[in-house]
């Protein structure tokens, strides 16, 4: 005979023994079935669908003999005898074929309650009405207590963000005030302390340190009369650079027209935690018509050469207008020696789209293709204020 494992709760045949597939569960007390087919089985036109209707002709004669209990076996099926009771309706349940919810199901028990809800069918000696609803059938109390849970936490952290972000907002302006970010600049002697300026917000870094980013106006630099750390600087005044080189440009092209236009410069003083970098920078432009290009950056306050560049249409135009600029930067040198210099420079980058390395004093790059771009910068270790 064999045994079959059933989920007390709705019904399922269990699968190795104690799992249930439809509950998702382990079930340590299965309902045990000793039978190859269970009452709300049938095997179509077979053996026990037979004997459901012969039970079910043998229990409507006992109803009309006075309503006495007859039981119809299911040996034929290979499973335990099951016994239909009479009932108010004058009828036997066994095996009686019951539809609900568009199925059809063999149950020992009437399906009279009027109602069109599914019912549990299928375990052994257990009433549909009054079995236990499972997934499918509505709300477990587990499912109730974790709905209230869930409420309470949401309830509560509703309740707590507003009193939580103004801590928040303390916190900030704690850090903020620690490291010295104030609400306005007094002086002119103030305008290189990032920290004391409010106008430019701040960011508080991972190692909890504040990063300020301190736009400042030429006048409030100029008053405070410190250079910039952030560039390296020629020990070559911005002003007399640019005459000698638009001297050199006339010698070189008579015929094209030099001026050098200043720009509006550009003052920054960036906080990284207790380090501060400033950036001022001026530059002076002059665009020639055979399509070179010269700009010349300079510190706003002393006005030394920080960074040149050049840029041209043609390699050959490029590399003349690249010794100017060089030579222009440092006059003493001999212009033969130079052009030799950079006509290795032009060999070493053949065949690739940049160059970028050390050059004397210089930190050289060098770019070409459709069109030619140069730039020198000064070395950290030749930095006139170093």
């Amino acid at each position: 005979m064999k045994k079959r494992y059933l989920c007390p709760v709705c019904d399922q045949e269990l699968t190795a023994k104690r799992y249930c597939p439809e509950c998702r569960r382990v079930r340590k007390e299965p309902v045990v079935y000793e039978g190859w087919l269970l009452p709300n089985e049938s095997d179509g036109e077979g053996v026990f669908q037979r004997a459901a209707e012969g039970a079910s002709a043998r229990a409507g004669s006992a109803s009309a003999s006075g309503g006495k209990a007859v039981s119809g076996k299911a040996s034929a099926s290979g499973g335990k005898a099951v016994s239909g009771k009479a009932s108010a309706s004058g009828g036997n349940a066994a095996g009686r074929r019951v539809q609900s919810g568009g199925r059809v199901y063999d149950s020992r028990y009437l399906d009279n309650c009027g109602s069109d809800h599914a019912h549990a069918y299928g375990a052994p000696n257990r009433d549909p009405h009054k079995a236990k609803r499972g997934a499918k059938g509505g709300m477990s109390l587990k499912g109730f207590k974790i709905l209230v849970i869930l409420t309470i936490i949401c309830s509560a952290a509703a309740a707590l963000w507003e009193p939580l972000w103004e801590v928040g907002k303390e916190i900030v302006t704690d850090i903020q005030e620690e490291f010295g970010i104030g609400d306005s600049r007094d002086g002119p002697e103030e305008a290189l302390d990032a920290l004391e300026s409010g106008e430019n917000g701040a960011e508080v870094s991972g190692n909890g340190l504040v990063d300020n980013y301190t736009t400042l106006s030429e006048e409030e630099v100029k008053a405070a009369g410190e250079p910039c750390n952030g560039y390296a600087h020629y020990d070559v005044d911005g002003e007399e650079y640019i005459a000698r080189l638009s001297q050199y440009i006339n010698d070189l092209w008579p015929e094209e027209a030099v001026s050098f236009e200043w720009q509006e410069s550009y003052n920054q003083v960036y906080q990284n935690g207790s380090s501060r970098y400033s950036y001022y920078e001026r530059r002076a432009e002059c665009f020639l018509g055979n399509g070179v290009y010269y700009i010349v950056s300079c510190d706003t306050v002393t006005g030394e050469v920080m960074e040149l560049s050049v840029g041209a249409e043609g390699e050959e135009e490029f590399g003349r207008a690249f010794l100017l600029m060089t030579c222009a930067l440092e006059p003493e040198k001999d212009r033969n020696g130079v052009w030799s210099e950079i006509q290795s420079l032009f060999s070493a980058m053949e065949g690739e789209e940049y160059y970028f390395g050390d050059w004397g004093i210089h930190e050289i790059y060098l770019s070409g293709g459709t069109s030619y771009y140069g730039s020198l910068k000064c070395l950290p270790q030749y930095d006139k204020y170093q």
